[in-house]
C-alpha cells in the first residue's frame, strides 16, 4: 500500500546563524519558506501545534549520508582546509540530529533523508559560484510546472534548497 502524504516539508538544515530553512509544499498546491535563526529555533517552530501539517513528509538533506572529501579542498591551504572540513562537519551533525529528532517525533515512515548527491546541484551554481537571480527563475518556473503557487523573488539559496527538496517528493 502506497502512503499518500498531505503536505512535503523540504528541509536545509545548516548550522549557522539564519542557515535552517524549510519550504512547506502543501496539498492546496502553495509554497510556504520558512528560515530560522538557529536549530532551537526549528524545534519551537516544529513543536508548536498547528505549524506542521498533518499527514506531511518531511524530506531532508543529509550531509552525513557522504563520507567524502569535496574536490574543491585540493590545493587550499592548511588553515582553509581545517575550516571547510569543520564547517562540513557541524552541516552533518545538524543534518543527522535533524533526521534523528524527525524519525522520534513523527515517525520513520514521515521521514527521507537524501545526500547532496541524491539531491542534485544547486539550481543556478557556476563556476563555484551562485547566480541568485537565476536560482529564483529556476525555482519560480519549477514551482510553476508543478503548479506550486509562491513568491520565488525573495528567496534565499537556502530557502531554494528547501523547495528543491520538497519537490523531489511533490505529486
Amino acid at each position: 500500500m502506497a502512503l499518500v502524504f498531505r503536505a512535503v516539508v523540504g528541509i536545509d538544515p545548516a548550522f549557522r546563524e539564519r542557515g535552517f530553512s524549510i519550504c512547506v509544499l502543501t496539498m492546496e498546491r502553495t509554497a510556504h519558506f520558512h528560515t530560522f535563526v538557529s536549530f532551537m529555533a526549528f524545534l519551537s517552530w516544529a513543536n508548536t501545534p498547528g505549524n506542521v501539517p498533518d499527514g506531511a513528509l518531511f524530506v531532508v538533506e543529509n550531509s552525513n549520508l557522504e563520507d567524502t572529501v569535496f574536490a574543491r579542498l585540493r590545493g587550499e591551504s592548511p588553515r582553509a582546509m581545517m575550516t571547510i572540513a569543520r564547517n562540513v562537519g557541524k552541516n552533518q551533525a545538524i543534518s543527522q540530529c535533524t533526521v534523528d529528532y524527525l524519525c522520534a517525533t513523527f515517525g520513520e515512515v514521515n521521514v527521507q533523508d537524501i545526500s547532496p548527491s541524491e539531491k542534485g546541484a544547486k539550481w543556478g551554481m557556476f563556476g563555484g559560484g551562485r547566480n541568485m537571480p537565476l536560482a529564483r527563475q529556476i525555482a519560480a518556473e519549477s514551482m510553476r510546472d508543478k503548479k506550486v503557487q509562491g513568491d520565488a523573488s525573495r528567496l534565499t539559496g537556502d530557502e531554494i534548497d528547501a523547495l528543491q527538496l520538497a519537490l523531489k517528493y511533490f505529486r
